[in-house]
């Protein structure tokens, strides 16, 4: 015989037991949902990071690729500028890949080939950046060409590993991130013949202008305090205020310069002479700088020449000199 209360108690027991497997179809459900979303929102940050990488990477090769088929329609600052802004991008490209989370399933090892590629991109662009300014100074500089012959190497490497991993992921609805990823390429197929180191070496030596220069000039000279007037054609300058004297330097040359002697000759018509060397710190191609001497030995109804020239090898002698003559006043 069975207790009405027993019978509860089972009963209840069972509908709990309902309830508790409908809780838990309901929690699995959700957390399937849930990670299926999570693993979508992953897959989608991966693309977008992944679809800016490609857009930046892809115009770098533009820029590379145009460089070099026009190589002889450059200057050398144009050049080294490119070349080292190409060099920064693609290094700055490879870290950004390194920064975002792995994605799982299907884009992962697409995401491998593409970590390959930028790592590559990145080592060919150094390498063919400091060969071809060894070999725009020497063009049988052996380290030159084998520094462009491993560049241009790793760049083709890139080129490769970027088309495993756009097969990869092929079928991958990027529709989100602007429809197909577009095809990179640093060395062209269609003017591959130009990428090689050995060519690369032949049409620097035959381009006059990417060759490197060195020139260093004197623009200007100037003095504190400045002339008043004039007397007999020569600028007349106030005594009893001291005297200095501003070179204006510049560099006019296409190579960095640096550590540049600058020598200053102030004569006196009795015969006295006085002289003074400053150097001129780093100045790239077209950035100018001043040089000041102070405290001049100057006195006053005299007249002076003040001679300023550019000490050392200078590719452009012309304008290593500059000179300029007054008179200092009387005193009052």
């Amino acid at each position: 015989m069975t207790y009405p209360s027993i019978r509860r108690r089972r009963q209840r027991r069972r509908r709990t037991i309902v309830v508790l497997a409908f809780v838990a179809v309901g929690v699995f459900a959700a957390y399937a949902i849930t990670r299926v979303q999570s693993e979508e929102v992953q897959r989608r940050e991966y693309l977008d990071v992944a679809a800016d990488v490609v857009s930046a990477e892809d115009s770098a090769a533009t820029r590379f690729t145009s460089l070099i088929v026009g190589l002889e329609d450059l200057r050398r600052t144009t050049m080294v500028t490119t070349l080292e802004d190409l060099e920064t991008e693609v290094s700055d490209l490879a870290e950004q890949l390194t920064t975002v989370d792995e994605p799982d399933g299907e884009l992962l090892k697409a995401h491998f080939f593409l970590e390959i590629a930028a790592t590559r991109w990145r080592s060919g662009m150094a390498n063919t950046r400091q060969g071809m300014l060894r070999l725009s100074e020497s063009s049988l500089d052996d380290v030159g060409i084998a520094l462009v012959t491993q560049g241009l190497t790793d760049l083709r490497v890139g080129d490769s590993a970027y088309a495993g991993f756009l097969g990869e992921i092929t079928g991958v609805d990027t529709s989100l991130q602007g429809g197909p990823f577009p095809r990179v390429r640093f060395i062209p197929e269609e003017d591959a013949e130009l990428f090689q180191a050995e060519e690369v070496a032949r049409r620097l030596f035959l381009t006059p202008g990417l060759g490197t220069t060195t020139n260093v000039a004197v623009n200007d000279i100037s003095l504190t305090p400045a002339p008043l007037g004039e007397e007999d054609g020569l600028p007349v300058v106030p005594t009893g205020m001291g005297l200095d004297v501003a070179i204006a330097i510049s560099n006019e040359g296409n190579t960095d310069v640096d550590g540049v002697p600058v020598r200053l000759v102030l004569v006196s018509s009795g015969g006295d002479r006085f002289e003074n060397e400053r150097l001129v710190g780093e100045l790239r191609p077209g950035e100018a700088t001043s040089l000041t001497f102070e405290d001049l030995p100057v006195g006053p109804g005299t007249i002076y020449e003040i001679t300023a020239r550019i000490e050392g090898v200078d590719d452009d002698p012309l304008d290593d000199i500059a000179t300029f003559t007054f008179l200092m006043d009387e005193e009052s």
